[in-house]
């Protein structure tokens, strides 16, 4: 092991730090049955859709206008990369999680305090699908009532059934802490028909999840339903049916009978992808009946991204008065990357596994010029915090936004001064894997600062996910650690 010594003022020691799993989580709320709120958001321009969010603590959680700015041109949702992400988890799939998909579907039970007493008495059933670690797609209806308002609390069982004739439910209960979800009980339009659910516990990660995507179905295509019936029965079952009727937001299918739970997903033919959420709206056609379904859409899938996306990308900058890459006090900007899939990632050249996280920044030292993997992360957790006045914003991508970004940082494992810092580097990276959130400055970490306190959401001195394996990579490959 090399001792590392930067060409500038940096912590002499540091004790080893076990690897850290730091969940960059949008909502972060405890749960409350007794205090719940909501808010209205801005429709974006030239659609239906409004959606309205609440939670179990009273909190708002802010979405502003130009997050539903997302359909990029050529964007190819549910490629094979993006199918990874969710379906390819050879590494967990043992036992229940073999299972797929049931054991990642789960009936949904929403209790309402009908009578106005401060106790839920008054219980729903419905269907929802894990497309998470902790997340749930179901239909809006499982989550507000007219009649009834906000429900008192939801939790929810997955893979339940009875055994012996005993309720079983193999993966106990977990209750929901947010929601966000569509205006159905407003417009009573099934593109509306749609809620994502948070929950208190990373349950998917024994369960597995299951992928969305908004193609691979036309009319006439085969779909199917899984979900639990409406009835006492407990059943998960499949129904098979036809897409009729298609349109960008909602499609008509065959695929139910009479007593499907709202909320159950649609799949493709394959069983491998979920395409719509089961409503409760039914229409008969020539004596065949039908459901409306609200479709998995574009602008679904941008909120399902913005809570669980692959790969958390955060991008930080110290201004000019701190340490620095190298010339004393010049500041420093990097970048910090999440891995929230269910399986591990190359970023860079390094394995990154699952729930962990990596640093990316470019320095100049006396043992290397150019990249080093978690040097931001050993400055920060030393007791002696190098960055104490940085800044820092942070999206959520699909591991296929990444590859551009990962070649990036693979072929920019370099530093020199003045064309080819760590800011360079940094806003190059950022902007190949966000290039619908591009940063454009000077490159200075002053800039840089400024730019990303112009974002709503920035952060100051927000904690710096990563691991204590510091090093690079040298010209054969080969990782070196280095201590600090």
């Amino acid at each position: 092991m090399l001792q590392l010594s930067i060409l500038l003022s940096i912590a002499s020691s540091i004790n080893s730090l076990p690897l850290t799993a730091n969940g960059l989580n949008s909502f972060d709320i405890a749960r409350n049955e007794s205090n719940v709120c909501s808010y209205s958001m801005e429709k974006e321009e030239n659609t239906s859709y409004d959606f309205m969010t609440y939670d179990f603590k009273g909190h708002k959680n802010y979405y502003h206008y130009d997050d539903f700015l997302f359909e990029r041109e050529n964007k190819s949702c549910g490629s094979s990369s993006e199918r990874n992400f969710n379906i390819e988890k050879t590494s967990r799939q043992s036992g229940a999680s073999a299972n797929l998909p049931y054991s990642a579907i789960c009936t949904v039970y929403t209790c309402y305090d009908t009578d106005r007493n401060g106790y839920g008495d008054t219980t729903f059933v419905g269907s929802g699908a894990l497309i998470g670690p902790d997340e749930i797609l179901t239909a809006e209806e499982n989550t507000y009532i007219t009649e009834y308002g906000y429900p008192s609390s939801i939790f929810v069982a997955f893979g339940e059934h009875i055994e012996n004739g005993t309720l079983v439910k193999p993966f106990g209960i977990q209750y929901v802490t947010a929601v966000m979800r569509g205006n159905y009980h407003t417009t009573f339009n099934p593109n509306d028909n749609w809620a994502l659910m948070r929950i208190d516990s990373s349950i998917g990660y024994t369960t597995d999840w299951l992928c969305v995507s908004d193609v691979g179905i036309s009319n006439n295509s085969t779909v199917k339903t899984i979900g639990y019936n409406n009835t006492s029965s407990y059943q998960c079952t499949v129904y098979s049916g036809n897409v009729s009727n298609l349109h960008t937001y909602s499609f008509r299918h065959s695929a139910l009978p009479t007593t499907m739970a709202n909320g159950a997903p649609i799949f493709d033919s394959s069983l491998n992808t979920i395409v719509g959420i089961q409503t409760g709206q039914r229409t008969t056609i020539n004596g065949i009946s039908y459901s409306e379904a609200c479709k998995v859409s574009i602008y679904i899938k941008k909120w399902i991204m913005e809570d669980c996306g692959a790969l958390r990308i955060t991008i930080f900058a110290q201004p000019t008065g701190q340490t620095g890459s190298s010339f004393g006090d010049w500041g420093h900007v990097w970048i910090s990357v999440q891995n929230n899939s269910p399986s591990s990632v190359i970023i860079g050249k390094m394995e990154v596994a699952s729930n962990y996280a990596v640093t990316l920044g470019t320095w100049q030292t006396n043992v290397h010029t150019g990249l080093f993997y978690n040097l931001e992360y050993v400055d920060t957790h030393n007791g002696n915090d190098l960055f104490p006045d940085r800044v820092s914003y942070s999206r959520n991508i699909f591991l296929s936004d990444w590859e551009d970004a990962n070649s990036y940082v693979e072929l920019h494992d370099s530093w020199s001064f003045p064309n080819n810092m760590c800011t360079h580097f940094a806003l190059g990276v950022w902007n190949k894997a966000l290039p619908d959130y591009k940063i454009s400055c000077s490159a200075t970490p002053n800039a840089i600062s400024n730019k990303i306190k112009a974002f709503d959401e920035y952060e100051e001195h927000a904690p710096v996910p990563g691991s204590s394996n510091c090093g690079y990579y040298n010209s054969n490959n080969n990782f070196i650690s280095v201590s600090i």
